[in-house]
């Protein structure tokens, strides 16, 4: 019988190893491995791209929490586990978060909401501006429950799931309001205002120029890249404000690296001079 000749490889391409499959990304229904940077998997979100490594529990929760040095109570655990089921059932219907994987809600959510806490003191009575699904108001609220909060959002679905995940858990001295808020509207008087939305700083101390007075606050938790907004925002109301933090700091476990910044409204504000 003839022979059939070896096959050949092609030019520049690499010849498949003999025996079992060497070990690499794995291949399913959706073909090939994904590339960096390309289209996720379908039922995958882009910006959620971990696999589940941890099963979704009340002490996987607090595991996290304490690699961060975060101490809850069991009461204050089982608000945070409650507001989680919460989270997840209500999700798809109301368009609460973009994440879906149990370890980055966790981590990208919980831990990164409560850290701030340790970062830097938290004034009586809170803002959180654009705050989606509760962040990072609530998480803020159930590890300090003596703050006095105020969650404003201008979806109507996302007030609802906040006034109800208030409701459920028991918080007490927390405000949801609706409202798409700018410099005219916004005039709720706080000691400090947080965002983690994703609009810049200066519009933001635009946006909050009628419910801070002299010596209040605007925290925000940021990328690693914020330096050219905190350029703009001085630049522009170098006369009104004053950057008392820029902060790095690290998810605990994680390579997220996250910046804080501090600004405050100084004495010296020209009243009526900024408008959203």
């Amino acid at each position: 019988m003839k022979k059939r000749a070896p096959r050949r490889s092609r030019p520049g391409s690499t010849p498949r190893p003999s025996g079992p499959r060497a070990s690499g990304p794995a291949r399913g229904k959706h073909g090939a491995a994904a590339k960096k940077g390309g289209a996720p998997p379908r039922g995958r979100r882009r910006d959620d791209p971990e696999t589940p490594r941890v099963r979704p529990s009340r002490e996987a929760v607090r595991s996290f929490l304490e690699r961060a040095r975060i101490r809850l109570s069991d009461h204050q655990l089982d608000q945070l586990w409650r507001f989680h089921e919460m989270l997840r059932a209500r999700n798809a219907a109301d368009d609460l978060t973009r994440l879906v994987g149990f370890e980055s809600i966790v981590v990208k959510h919980y831990v990164d909401s409560m850290i701030v806490g340790d970062l830097f003191p938290l004034p009586p009575r809170l803002l959180d501006l654009g705050t989606g699904g509760g962040f990072p108001g609530l998480p803020l609220k159930i590890r300090y429950p003596e703050l006095s909060l105020v969650l404003v959002e201008a979806r109507e679905r996302r007030t609802a799931f906040l006034a109800d995940a208030v409701r459920e858990l028991g918080l007490q001295d927390v405000e949801v309001v609706k409202l798409k808020a700018n410099s005219r509207n916004l005039a709720i008087p706080v000691d400090a205002v947080i965002t983690r939305a994703v609009e810049r700083i200066s519009a933001t101390i635009l946006r909050t120029s009628n419910c801070l007075g002299p010596g209040g606050l605007l925290l925000f938790p940021k990328g690693p890249s914020v330096e050219p907004e905190i350029e703009e925002a001085l630049a522009r109301h170098g006369r009104a404000i004053e950057l008392l933090l820029d902060r790095p700091y690290s998810l605990p476990g994680t390579p997220y690296q996250r910046r804080l910044v501090v600004i405050r409204r100084r004495d010296d504000r020209p009243p009526g001079s900024e408008r959203a």
